[in-house]
């Protein structure tokens, strides 16, 4: 037996214990609830909810790379026709825009890295979908849901991922018309992995997964929760979960499917403000730690920015700055355009003020137009330190805020603003209440920030009033 077999044969040891491979090839040691879902996650529809930080992406690329080795929907029926025709197995991680699909993607690429496992994979493609193409001729590919499912169509899939599922406006529509019809030809299997959204359209199919008399039989849900991650400073995510609201703690951190919205934006309104035609436009040029955009754009030609793109708009950029703590955002808003668009967001922490000032100036030189940042507390300090830009200050003091929240809390009933799905903007928002003392609001306040900046861009609203 040569090199080459016997490293298939160790390969072929681990058929039926997916942990096992996981550890042993991929250099992932499962946590429990992660070893559940590489166990149970076995029905022809699978669907996974987690808090952040579980490592959802991280177990969802092991499946993926398990599938394309194993094959394990292929019967030997299907095995037969394969070998007549040449068919390989077609295996996929979709998602709502392109960068999001790629998250899963660039996991198992780096998994595949691994001096056991790397001999594996033939060929790497990233144009025009990121595709890894394995020894055996299975197929890896990440490709996006925009425009329903526009990029799937005319293919035939054995193995779909759905990421983020849950963000999914037309989640229907995709998922039987689309999904469900490229895999039904070769007895594929669907897994959905997603934070929570609401008892939306994925929530409560979600939820028919769960034991109970009402439990789908084709149908295996499975929560997460972050305190299950032992690689999770566990003092640190106590400290976040006492920052979040209940329904807000409930989502993001114990993986659970809860109502949200009516606090004080409407649910209804965040789902008219968020325009899918600007998810495809949607580039992330960072994720935090959490998977989640921490820098991102609008890209209207994947040549050329939105700001080249449109250099006679006018922009106003909202800054809400962070003490130790908290977080510093950045949003900046067209005004040109009816409704006024999101067109770049930033989300970072613990940097200090020097990086701050940087991103601040950054922004401010690349867009022109009006700067406003929130100096409360601050004083002039901030406004001093950033004068070459000549920012705007707002103090939430004094009854500030209540006007600010109330300006943007119009503006959104109005579907006078409009964005691409920003995942931490767009939780945010969904579970503000006003009564907010400790709670996560910085993007919150930012896009307050940049609203009623708008409102004085145009006109509307006296330079006095904001001060």
């Amino acid at each position: 037996m040569n090199a080459l077999d016997r490293a298939y044969e160790r390969i072929r040891r681990y058929r039926g214990d997916k942990p096992g491979f996981s550890s042993e090839f991929l250099g992932l040691d499962p946590h429990p609830g992660q070893r559940r879902w590489l166990e149970n996650a076995t029905a022809a529809e699978d669907a996974l909810v987690t808090g952040n930080r579980w490592g959802k992406s991280h177990i969802a690329a092991a499946q993926a790379i398990y599938a394309c080795l194993y094959r394990p929907t292929w019967t030997p029926k299907i095995r037969a026709q394969a070998k007549r025709s040449s068919q390989v197995f077609y295996a996929l991680n979709a998602s709502i825009t392109a960068d999001q699909s790629k998250i899963v993607w660039y996991k198992a690429h780096a998994m595949l890295q691994g001096p056991k496992i790397s001999w594996v994979v033939r060929d790497v493609k990233m144009t025009p979908f990121p595709t890894i193409i394995f020894a055996n001729g299975s197929v890896f590919e990440a490709r996006s849901t925009t425009r329903d499912g526009h990029h799937l169509l005319g293919h035939d899939y054995d193995f779909v991922n759905w990421d983020e599922a849950a963000y999914e406006k037309r989640f229907e529509v995709i998922l039987d018309n689309v999904l469900r019809m490229r895999l039904v030809d070769r007895g594929g299997m669907l897994h959905f992995t997603s934070t929570g959204n609401g008892r939306n359209a994925f929530g409560r199919y979600f939820l028919t997964g769960l034991p109970g008399a009402k439990k789908d039989p084709e149908l295996y849900s499975q929560t997460g929760a972050t305190w299950e991650n032992p690689h999770v400073d566990q003092e640190r995510l106590a400290k976040n979960a006492a920052r979040m609201s209940e329904r807000m703690r409930q989502q993001n951190i114990e993986g659970a499917i809860v109502d949200s919205g009516g606090d004080f934006f409407s649910i209804e309104d965040l789902d008219g403000c968020h325009d899918e035609t600007l998810d495809e436009q949607l580039r992330v040029l960072a994720y935090d730690d959490e998977d989640v955009e921490a820098w991102a754009q609008l890209w209207p030609d994947p040549e050329v920015p939105w700001r080249l793109r449109y250099g006679s708009h006018r922009y106003v950029h909202g800054w809400d700055l962070a003490d130790k703590r908290d977080w510093t955002v950045g949003i900046t808003l067209d005004v040109s355009t009816t409704p006024q668009t999101v067109v770049e967001f930033e989300r970072f922490h613990r940097l200090g003020w020097e990086h701050v000032y940087a991103r601040i100036r950054d922004r401010h030189h690349r867009y022109g137009g009006v700067t406003a940042i929130d100096n409360t507390g601050l004083g002039d300090v901030v406004e001093s330190d950033l004068a070459d830009v000549r920012p705007v200050g707002v103090n939430f003091a004094g009854g500030r805020k209540d006007a600010l929240l109330t300006n943007l809390q119009t503006a959104l009933a109005l579907r006078a603003i409009r964005w691409p799905l920003i995942k931490p903007m767009v939780d945010e928002l969904g579970f503000y209440q006003r009564d907010d003392e400790g709670l996560v609001k910085d993007c919150v306040m930012s896009l307050a920030v940049a609203a009623w900046a708008a409102r004085r861009a145009v006109g509307n609203v006296p330079a006095s009033t904001i001060r």
